[in-house]
């Protein structure tokens, strides 16, 4: 078994030393590695000019500015994105709610008239039923449709009262 590479040119063992002695491969590569360790114990250290290490200096420095400035117009244009959408959704919600809250006030202020008169006729009857209707739709109807759904209810039930203000003659069954 050989030496390890890292083993060699250092302080050796008894056993390791025996190996060398024995192993012409191993001897050659602690040769080799006591040769370097001793060369360059032995070279002087040399400085490289100072207009170098400004260069380099330089370099990284603007290298690592530019990773930053490119990850922050990243993170700005990201948070201005979230930041509009978020504002438009909320608007939208806001204006939703408003036209929400307009038709069903209509629609009550429609069912009131509509309480005054005890008799239907027989259309106001089949109004009614469509009334309904709509009203079975929208417990499972989305935002958007229930504006809708609530928009045509509206229109049901002011059919209802201009058929009850307008139409005194037209008999009841």
């Amino acid at each position: 078994m050989h030496i390890c590479e890292n083993r060699l040119g250092k302080n050796l063992n008894d056993i390791e030393r025996v190996h060398i002695a024995q192993c012409q491969e191993c001897a050659y590569q602690h040769q080799l590695m006591t040769d370097l360790n001793n060369n360059v114990n032995t070279m002087e250290l040399i400085e490289p000019p100072v207009a170098v290490w400004e260069k380099l200096a330089r370099s990284s420095v603007v290298k690592r500015k530019k990773r930053v400035r490119k990850w922050v117009f990243f993170a700005a244009v990201a948070a201005s994105t979230s930041f509009i959408s978020f504002t438009w959704l909320m608007f939208n919600n806001y204006q939703l709610q408003n036209q929400l809250e307009l038709v069903l006030q209509v629609n009550q202020s429609l069912e009131l008239q509509l309480t005054l008169n005890k008799m239907p006729t027989f259309k106001q009857a089949q109004l009614i039923t469509l009334v309904r209707e709509i009203e079975y739709r929208l417990h499972g109807a989305t935002t958007v449709e229930k504006l809708a759904l609530l928009k045509e209810r509206q229109q049901l039930v002011s059919k209802i009262v201009n058929l009850q203000k307008g139409n005194s003659n037209v008999y009841s069954i």
